[in-house]
């Protein structure tokens, strides 16, 4: 993703259908900008032991939606002390929801998190996603953890479910 796709990352970052389930208020056209601005610097740390980066879900050459990954600690960002683990987070346009989009590039990033070495996933959804929830199941995630309204710290005051998947790689036993 490049500067040149905030306003499609505006139109499903920006969706109140997507915002009520992520960490975040909704995205403005600048505050997007940025976020496509400091993707593109993170990009190259992707190889890097620690990380944080935006992967682009795209369809017919425009952005529909993003994969984050991310093992480097920032507010509203879990990270473990082991690099090994990271944090999953998606987003799609509400217009492509319940297409398959979500699944498969959520599985594309799995098998690229598993190609490069890292050994376990982790990902957190409002319990009311059922979706989400739905999706996480679907591609292997086990509920590692509940949350209610009371421990949220993004303010939304919602019950959510931490996610866990154990990434075994061709040299794990």
């Amino acid at each position: 993703m490049t500067t040149a796709d905030a306003a499609a990352v505006v139109a499903y970052r920006g969706d109140p259908q997507v915002v009520r389930y992520l960490s975040h208020d909704g995205l403005t056209l600048e505050q997007a900008t940025s976020l496509l601005e400091n993707a593109d610097v993170r990009w190259p740390a992707s190889a890097e032991e620690r990380f944080n980066v935006t992967l682009a879900v795209v369809l017919d050459d425009h952005v529909i939606g993003d994969v984050h990954v991310w093992n480097t600690g920032e507010p509203l960002q879990p990270a473990s002390d082991d690099p090994g683990e990271v944090w999953l987070g998606y987003a799609i346009h509400p217009r492509h929801h319940g297409q398959g989009y979500a699944t498969e590039a959520v599985s594309r990033v799995v098998e690229w998190l598993r190609q490069t070495g890292i050994k376990r996933i982790h990902a957190n959804t409002y319990c009311e996603n059922v979706a989400s929830v739905k999706l996480l199941q679907r591609l292997g995630f086990q509920q590692a953890a509940v949350f209610g309204p009371d421990e949220d710290g993004c303010g939304k005051r919602l019950a959510s479910i931490g996610f866990r998947r154990d990434i075994l790689t061709a040299t794990s036993s």
